[in-house]
């Protein structure tokens, strides 16, 4: 069970044979009771070793808590197939896990994705605030509104600052900002 608990997030392919083994064997063992299945020592350790090179060549991605998952769900009834412990139900059971641990990876892609989009848009409404303080010094300039004396002493930054403060541009006069 230590190894079970010390290799639980760990992929597949990133876990040696030997510790692989063990665990798989203590599974194995756990669903040939809860099934009642009676496997004598030769078909276990068979069993065991086509499923350490199963694992390896197709689901060595899948992290060990989703293998222990599928063994064990699937030997109460869980994932499918039939109340044999044979090598075809322990394939659809880890195929059935497979979809899970897909859905979960999605979802948590599909959060990251969302964190990420959420702090680019902080930033892109901070630029755009920037951006609008400059457009309305340049505009202001353009309609007259100020001089090319008074251009240098208008700041883009106070300009900024109210728009940020949550200020209408039409509501922001020129002595505001003036310095």
């Amino acid at each position: 069970m230590s190894e079970l608990v010390t290799y639980a997030g760990y992929p597949v392919r990133e876990i040696a044979a030997l510790p692989l083994k063990k665990m798989l064997e203590e599974l194995i063992a756990a669903a040939d009771y809860v099934m009642g299945a009676g496997l004598d020592d030769g078909e276990s350790v068979k069993l065991v070793r086509w499923l350490v090179n199963y694992l390896y060549e197709k689901y060595g991605y899948m992290p060990m808590t989703h293998i222990e998952a599928a063994i064990n769900e699937g030997s109460v009834g869980r994932r499918g197939g039939t109340s044999k412990l044979v090598p075809r139900n322990i394939i659809i059971w880890i195929s059935e896990q497979e979809k899970i641990y897909q859905e979960q990876h999605v979802s948590k892609m599909k959060k990251a994705d969302e964190e990420r989009r959420r702090a680019d848009l902080k930033g892109t409404k901070t630029d755009s605030m920037i951006a609008k303080a400059v457009i309305m010094k340049i505009r202001w300039k353009c309609d007259g509104r100020i001089s090319s004396e008074e251009y240098d002493r208008v700041s883009s930054k106070k300009i900024y600052e109210l728009l940020v403060a949550g200020k209408r541009e039409s509501e922001i006069s020129v002595r505001e900002v003036m310095i």
